[in-house]
């Protein structure tokens, strides 16, 4: 009988957990779904809601400049939250690379703020997969926080009025990447 009730009782209260964290992944609403083969939701929305003022931030990046998420009001800002272990990360860090350099001219924005992440590991990886853009340390977790963050990657696309027009949970491909620009790039 006690083995019973040692076997039953686990398994029930896991399955109370699964059933409120898919229920709660299930009402995310204002954000972009990932295309057929991309994965879906990792996150849950935090105080960062699409429609939103982007929280504002200050941090210092890699290599000691201060830099102010508000400073870039007026441009359109892509704010990628990152981290060298994190295994999409490698497949999204050269799409963002590319649509960096590639929308310089409509003064693009972007800020990859490193998840619980190691500045020496960061610093690397950033160079292994030859990105220019800042790389912001969050070292404690306050940004991440803010916008809602618990796992990596995720994408803010943040319009030139400051708002949030929409987010992209876990990692991203080159199509919903492309379309998902259109909505805070200036008209061509």
């Amino acid at each position: 009988m006690l083995v019973v009730v040692c076997l039953v009782v686990p398994g029930a209260l896991l399955a109370v957990v699964l059933t409120r964290h898919a229920s709660s992944a299930s009402t995310t609403t204002g954000t972009t779904s990932p295309m057929a083969g991309e994965q879906g939701p990792v996150s849950t929305p935090g105080v960062a809601t699409v429609g939103s003022m982007a929280p504002d931030f200050t941090l210092t990046d890699l290599s000691g400049r201060r830099v102010r998420l508000s400073d870039y009001r007026g441009r359109p800002v892509l704010v990628s939250f990152w981290a060298s272990w994190c295994i999409p990360c490698r497949d999204e860090v050269p799409l963002l690379q590319q649509a960096y350099l590639q929308h310089r001219a409509e003064h693009l924005a972007l800020l990859g703020v490193t998840f619980r992440d190691l500045p020496s590991d960061s610093r690397r990886f950033l160079r292994a997969h030859h990105a220019t853009y800042p790389a912001l340390p969050d070292t404690d977790g306050a940004v991440a926080t803010a916008y809602g963050v618990r796992a990596v990657p995720q994408l803010f696309f943040i319009g030139r009025d400051g708002r949030i027009r929409d987010r992209i949970y876990g990692r991203t491909g080159q199509a919903l990447l492309d379309r998902t620009l259109r909505e805070i790039l200036p008209p061509s």
